[in-house]
C-alpha cells in the first residue's frame, strides 16, 4: 500500500527546455521497493518511503508527466526510464 506524505520538491528548471524536474516523496507500507535496484530509503523511526519523479512543462495547465515506478533515488530514475533528468 502507497501512501503520499509530502509536497513536491522542484530539483531543477531548464529554462531553454521550458520544464522543471519535480519529486514527490511516497511513504510505502508493504514490500514495494526501487523500480531499479530493489534499496528502500527509511527515515530515523522506521518509516520507509522511496521517491517518484515527474517532467512540469511551463504552460498553463502545467501537467506532470510522471515516470513509471518508484525509486530511491535520481539515478536509479534516470537508469530505469532511459533519460537524463
Amino acid at each position: 500500500m502507497i501512501k503520499q506524505e509530502t509536497a513536491m520538491k522542484t530539483l531543477s528548471h531548464n529554462a531553454f527546455a521550458r520544464h522543471e524536474i519535480v519529486r514527490e516523496r511516497v511513504g510505502i507500507r508493504d514490500d514495494t521497493d526501487c523500480s531499479w535496484c530493489g534499496r528502500v530509503k527509511s527515515t530515523k523511526n522506521g518509516s520507509r518511503y522511496l521517491f517518484r519523479y515527474g517532467i512540469q512543462a511551463d504552460s498553463l495547465v502545467a501537467r506532470i508527466n510522471w515516470l513509471r515506478g518508484l525509486f530511491c533515488s535520481k539515478g536509479c530514475a534516470e537508469l530505469y526510464a532511459e533519460v537524463d533528468l
